[in-house]
């Protein structure tokens, strides 16, 4: 197949179609370099769900979209797309070595100041042996992304939903959370071996687990340097298809930390008590689900607990 060349939407019907009067779309298959001809259209757009975007430059898992001509063009042109009233995203990308090209040029076209979830996917991949997605996540393109959503009265960005289900390391997740001051529900699955064989780094890990922590001696993460997501109140972790590989007690840790029921306490810290806690597919813990007995015991104390084997 010839290297992706960017759909000709010039029809009189494409045209003079009524986009401004779209709220919500739904899109599939679509390759992301044409993406943004339909949505500069789409200014009272609220809802939008794309499936199975395209992200290489030919069908090829070889192929190289970061260096193609229409990338690099639309990457390195200022005008942006700017949608007022966006408040929910919900974006899967098709299996490809070249993910991170496109989460680029995705996040880097737009603005959305009114969005409050995120939802960010790739496919499941193809069978055979295939190379394996760039877990590299462009995070000066989201940066400049938040910066430009940010809330002018408050200086905030609110996104208060983020689902990630998508090869990131648990570092650039870390970075990425520290730019979402007001998530209030954070959703993360582990991918296969497809994605990141046993030899590399898990995202689920402990180190991830402990920079989640509160200290309430010293305000602030245990790993890191601010003060992550204090208005967290339900976190749902998914191991996948993988065996889990992270301490039960760096959960348990975590999870305590986040448990402030005193109100003063919580307002003292400048946190929310965390109110729910998801665990799905965590083999080791069996219908009995051995290890997690001090989750079971806050649950006893109003916290909402959910263990999946």
């Amino acid at each position: 197949m010839s290297p992706h060349r960017p759909r000709d939407f010039g029809s009189p019907v494409f045209q003079q179609f009524p986009w401004p009067q779209i709220t919500t779309f739904e899109l599939w298959q679509l390759h992301v370099l044409d993406l943004w001809k339909f949505l500069d259209r789409c200014n009272h757009l609220s809802e939008l769900t794309v499936r199975e975007v395209e992200c290489s430059n030919s069908s090829l898992s070889s192929s190289n979209l970061a260096g193609s001509r229409h990338y690099l063009d639309l990457v390195n042109r200022l005008e942006l797309v700017t949608l007022p009233c966006l408040s929910s995203i919900d974006i899967q990308f098709q299996f490809s070595v070249e993910l991170d090209c496109g989460l680029t040029v995705f996040f880097s076209k737009l603005t959305a100041p009114a969005l409050r979830h995120l939802t960010v996917s790739i496919s499941d991949p193809p069978n055979g042996k295939i190379q394996k997605p760039r877990m590299t996540w462009p995070l000066n393109i989201f940066d400049s992304f938040v910066s430009r959503s940010t809330d002018h009265i408050s200086g905030l960005f609110t996104l208060s939903s983020l689902c990630i289900e998508l090869p990131i390391t648990a570092f650039n997740l870390s970075s990425v959370l520290d730019r979402l001051p007001c998530l209030t529900e954070l959703e993360i699955t582990e991918h296969g071996d497809a994605y990141t064989p046993d030899s590399e780094e898990r995202l689920i890990c402990d180190e991830f687990l402990y920079g989640l922590c509160i200290s309430q001696t010293n305000v602030g993460p245990l790993f890191g340097a601010g003060l992550r997501l204090p208005r967290l109140l339900h976190l749902c972790l998914r191991m996948g298809c993988r065996r889990a590989t992270f301490t039960t007690e760096a959960l348990h840790e975590m999870v305590r930390s986040r448990w402030i029921p005193d109100p003063t306490c919580a307002s003292a810290l400048g946190v929310a008590c965390l109110c729910s806690i998801k665990v799905v597919g965590d083999g080791r813990a069996g219908e009995r689900l051995l290890g997690y007995e001090p989750l079971i015991e806050l649950e006893r104390l109003g916290l909402q607990v959910e263990i999946i084997p």
